[in-house]
C-alpha cells in the first residue's frame, strides 16, 4: 500500500521494520507494534502490522492517513 501511494519503502528484516518515505513524510512501522511514527511523532494503532504469507500487512486507514489520504 505504501508503494501504491508513491512512497519508497525500505525493509529491515532484523527488526521487522518498514520505513516508507514520500516527499517530506517518513513513516516507520514495526511488525507487532501499536506505536508507529509519522515524522517522529508516535501514532497509536488499534491493531499492529503483521506478516501473513510473507507479506507485511498494515492497517489501511493508518497508511492512507499517514500520507494525507
Amino acid at each position: 500500500m505504501f508503494e501504491a501511494m508513491g512512497a519508497t519503502v525500505d525493509w529491515d528484516a532484523a527488526t521487522q521494520t518498514a520505513t516508507a518515505v514520500r516527499g517530506d513524510t517518513t513513516v516507520v512501522l514495526t511488525v507487532g507494534s501499536l506505536r508507529p511514527t509519522i515524522n517522529g511523532v508516535v501514532v497509536l494503532l488499534d491493531v499492529p502490522a503483521q506478516i501473513v504469507n510473507g507479506r507485511t500487512l498494515a492497517p489501511l486507514r493508518f497508511v492512507g492517513e499517514a500520507f494525507g489520504g
